[in-house]
C-alpha cells in the first residue's frame, strides 16, 4: 500500500535515535498541525489531539509508543490500522492487552493511563467505529482495537 493510502502512525522511537515511520491518510482537507494529514472539522487554531498508545513489544519486552488517531465512543477509544495483523503494534497488544495511553495534542505531556486493548471483530460495532473514523477524518480502512482504560 502507498503512502496515500495510510492512517497516521507516527513511531516515537525515533525520539530514542532510532528512525521514525510516518504514515499518511488520503486527503481532503489538509491540516498543518499534522505535516499534510487531513482533519475534517478541526480550526487551523485548535490544536489537533493524538492518541499515544504504548504497547509492550512482545520479543523486547521494551515499551513501544506510536501516536496515531483516534475516536472515542461510550468512554471507550478505537485506533485503526490498514496493515490489520501485520502491525507491530497490533502484534504486540495481541501477546499482551495491557497498554497505556494517553490522548493529546503533539508536544503536550500527561499521564498515561492503563488499559486494555483488543481487536475488534463484531460487525455493528466495526461498522459504527468506521462510521465515527469517517466523519472525523475522511478514512477508516483497517482493523479497528478497542481501547478500555482500566477502572
Amino acid at each position: 500500500m502507498g503512502l496515500a493510502s495510510m492512517a497516521p502512525v507516527r513511531d516515537l522511537r525515533s525520539e530514542n535515535g532510532s528512525p521514525s515511520r510516518v504514515s499518511w491518510c488520503p486527503s481532503a482537507h489538509r491540516h498543518p498541525s499534522f505535516d499534510g494529514a487531513i482533519v475534517r472539522g478541526v480550526s487551523p487554531d485548535t490544536p489537533e489531539r493524538f492518541l499515544y498508545l504504548t504497547t509492550t513489544g512482545r520479543i523486547s519486552g521494551q515499551p513501544r509508543p506510536i501516536e496515531i488517531w483516534f475516536v472515542e465512543r461510550s468512554g471507550r477509544y478505537y485506533i485503526l490500522d490498514e496493515r490489520r495483523e501485520a502491525a507491530q503494534w497490533v502484534q504486540n497488544l495481541e501477546r499482551d492487552p495491557a497498554v497505556r495511553f494517553r490522548v493529546r495534542a503533539r508536544g503536550e505531556e500527561g499521564p498515561a493511563i492503563p488499559a486494555k486493548a483488543r481487536t475488534v471483530r463484531e460487525p455493528d460495532l466495526v461498522a459504527a467505529v468506521s462510521s465515527l473514523m469517517n466523519v472525523k477524518y475522511g478514512w477508516s480502512d483497517g482493523l479497528v482495537v478497542e481501547i478500555l482504560p482500566d477502572t
